[in-house]
Formats: structure tokens, sequence, C-alpha cells
């Protein structure tokens, strides 16, 4: 899913498999630590990236500044 909220951009991403391992920590990779870098030096103080466990599966959320004419089709 994406969406624009006011200045916002929201993209969703959800799946049924096998999810996150559960009661220990999240274990960050690669990919997932250089997502993580990246978002900090593009928008720094000025995004969220969350990941959420579900019943089944998995939600990742990230939350970025919009730009100016931009439209999310979800």
């Amino acid at each position: 899913r994406a969406a624009r909220e006011g200045d916002r951009l929201r993209l969703q991403v959800e799946d049924d498999g096998a999810g996150l391992p559960r009661g220990g920590p999240l274990r960050e990779g690669t990919g997932l630590r250089n997502t993580r870098e990246r978002l900090r030096h593009l928008y720094p103080q000025d995004h969220a990236l969350r990941i959420e466990p579900q019943a089944a599966g998995l939600r990742v959320e990230l939350e970025l500044p919009a730009r100016p004419g931009e439209v999310a089709r979800g």
C-alpha cells in the first residue's frame, strides 16, 4: 500500500510468511542495516521505518516526507 497523508508518504508491505522468530530480537542483516543508514542520510530526523510481526507474517512501514506534486498509487 502507498498513500499520501498531508505532507507525508506512507508505504506499507505485508506478507503472510513465517515472520520473525518469537521472543527474540530483530536480527538486522546487511540489507536492512544499509536501508536504515540510507534513510538517515537522505532524511535525517524525518523518516520512520517500522517492522512489526503479525499473527501470520510481517508488516513493514516506511514513512517519508512527500515531494510537492508527488502522487502515491496504491
